[in-house]
């Protein structure tokens, strides 16, 4: 099939859109209120980071980190663009001075970048900067800055291209931060030179990319990780947000359109993002949400004031929810959980304190330049509730959302960070992973201590032979049978067994009947719970058939009891304790409330 037929299938295709439309139709939720914020909430988050920043520029300009104590690939450019959207909204006066040298150091470097620097990340938010700064830095220095990035030539400079534009679509999310911010620097005239740049660039190597997106308009990196689904969208947004209108804007703003719907559904009640896949538990995420809402809010504010309102809403909750993440502290938090920064507990070889806190400003910045605060809030999906639905072909997660209350299963096969089962439980105003939020993995490709070993809210079991089998290794196949008002099963077959989850969203909490199938013996369901997120400590106490921490109050209404075991484990957001339940006449039913 050809790259059109292909585009074409992908144009007219819209497996949710059923369920998208029924939620868009349900009723607002009882006592519904707008939040109230605006586009100050963005404002206020990214100032601390910057003042923060700014004591790493060094006299060149350079931007370093204080943990590794180097300046580390795109850290300075991404304190360049948000540093210059603060100056825009009238913010931090007083670093206008720092900002330019920065943007000097910047904007000189970037033709002359090592490939190992990242340069594919850095026209981005650099000519984002110097359009924040019109008005405010002088023509001479907003002149010199244009012409240092008309001498990048992008299949030399850049890191993840390929001059024979032979298997494009494999060059994946990297390519895409160069390509929009080469639209972006051809859409704000800043030229280039006798070489493929600009929109020719931009048509070349993301032809071959569209190719990366599902029939639900998500973006598929290698394994799947969500963070790269929103973040790549975004790129695309700016790029689009900057004039880009050649010869992929029809069906690159239909793939878009549908992306930003599905995440509408797949986001969770309180405004976080999904887990799955590295960079997970970032806080510039959420960031990334709010960004690509308010760009949706303003594109559809005439058309369908609804659903413009349904996106302004979930930019607002997501800026809520990631603003509770943030602290007041001398250095504010780059990820959510509170160990030491210079642990970098929780974070990929990658994830350096520097580069994602100021990514987490940067893409706060986009939010603030995109949004209309004209637009009114509206109920959006993630807050209605009431349904459930699985990504079969791609992602391999199934979703369960009512009542505030959300459930997140995984089935992918990236187990460097994410085990097979039931992932994540999120209560209504429950304290934030004191259940989990993410599962734990044997082979974590972040930082954590301890023990390692794959864990989920799933079965552990002897088989025939008497080799412990563990239900959070792995996957043969599995099932997702929907129900009404968000109530649905979930069946894993692995190593000869059938595991099922019937899952029951109620006002009060969430009800879950655990079923073992097979030839086994010996059989415990694995429950795990927040010991410490590096700062708070949290205390199970166990009653009989009941467990409370935190305001969370666990029932086994299966009558087997809790016991606690000596087993530690961590993920991104904690360390946990595991506790284990009895399987008896191979069930396990647990009632999981906020008291």
């Amino acid at each position: 099939m050809s790259l059109t037929a292909v585009l074409a299938l992908k144009a007219e295709n819209f497996p949710l859109q059923k369920l998208f439309d029924r939620m868009m139709a349900a009723p607002t939720p009882e006592n519904w209120q707008p939040t109230g914020v605006d586009r100050n909430i963005y404002l206020d988050m990214m100032e601390p980071i910057i003042r923060n920043a700014a004591h790493w520029v060094d006299e060149r300009g350079a931007v370093i980190d204080p943990v590794i104590k180097r300046e580390w690939n795109q850290t300075s450019c991404r304190f360049a663009s948000p540093g210059a959207i603060l100056l825009r909204y009238g913010r931090i006066p007083e670093l206008k001075e720092t900002i330019f040298k920065v943007m000097d150091y910047c904007c000189k470097k970037l033709p002359e970048l090592r490939k190992k620097e990242s340069p594919d990340f850095w026209m981005r938010e650099l000519v984002t900067a110097i359009r924040a700064l019109e008005g405010i830095a002088p023509e001479e220095k907003l002149t010199e800055w244009k012409n240092f990035l008309a001498k990048v030539e992008p299949e030399v400079v850049y890191y993840r291209v390929k001059p024979d534009h032979t298997d494009l679509h494999k060059l994946n999310n990297w390519v895409v931060y160069s390509a929009c911010g080469e639209a972006m620097r051809q859409g704000y005239g800043i030229g280039g030179g006798d070489w493929i740049w600009g929109r020719e660039f931009f048509d070349i190597y993301m032809t071959a990319q569209l190719k990366n997106f599902n029939s639900n308009g998500l973006y598929r990196d290698p394994n799947d990780p969500f963070t790269y689904d929103f973040t790549t969208r975004l790129q695309f947004i700016a790029a689009l947000s900057f004039g880009y209108d050649g010869k992929l804007d029809a069906i690159l703003k239909d793939i878009l359109d549908k992306g930003a719907k599905t995440m509408l559904l797949y986001m969770m009640p309180s405004g976080s993002v999904p887990f799955g896949g590295r960079s997970a538990l970032f806080n510039f995420q959420e960031g990334i949400i709010s960004a690509i809402c308010e760009y949706y809010a303003a594109i559809y504010k005439e058309t369908d004031p609804k659903l413009a309102g349904a996106f302004k809403r979930q930019a607002h909750l997501s800026a809520i929810e990631v603003k509770k993440h943030f602290t007041d502290a001398k250095e504010p938090f780059h990820i959510k959980n509170r160990f030491p920064i210079s642990s970098r507990f929780g974070c990929d070889s990658y994830g350096h304190y520097s580069v994602y806190s100021l990514y987490a400003a940067s893409v706060l910045g986009v939010a603030a330049l995109l949004a209309d605060d004209s637009v009114a809030e509206m109920p959006c999906p993630s807050e209605k509730g009431g349904y459930s639905f699985a990504m079969a072909d791609s992602f391999f997660k199934v979703f369960g959302n009512a009542h505030g209350h959300a459930l997140e299963f995984n089935f992918s096969g990236d187990i460097r960070n994410d085990s097979v089962g039931l992932g994540r439980i999120m209560l209504k105003n429950a304290p934030y992973a004191v259940l989990p939020v993410l599962p734990f993995t044997a082979t974590p490709s972040y930082v954590t201590t301890g023990k390692k070993e794959n864990c989920s809210i799933t079965a552990v079991w002897q088989d025939e032979q008497n080799n412990r089998v563990n239900g959070a290794d792995g996957v043969d196949r599995w099932e997702y049978i929907p129900g009404g008002n968000g109530d649905f099963k979930v069946i894993q077959h692995y190593r000869g067994c059938r595991l099922e989850w019937d899952c029951r969203m109620e006002t009060s909490g969430i009800t879950i009947e655990f079923t073992l199938d097979g030839k086994y013996h010996d059989a415990k369901l694995n429950l795990p719970l927040l010991k410490t997120n590096g700062k708070d400590e949290f205390n199970a106490v166990i009653d009989g058939n009941t467990i409370e921490i935190a305001a969370i109050k666990i029932e086994n209404l299966s009558g087997s009891g809790f016991a606690a075991t000596q087993k530690e484990l961590a993920n991104r957001s904690g360390i946990y304790r595991i506790y284990q339940i009895p399987l008896k006449s191979e069930k396990a039913k647990l009632r999981f409330t906020v008291q």
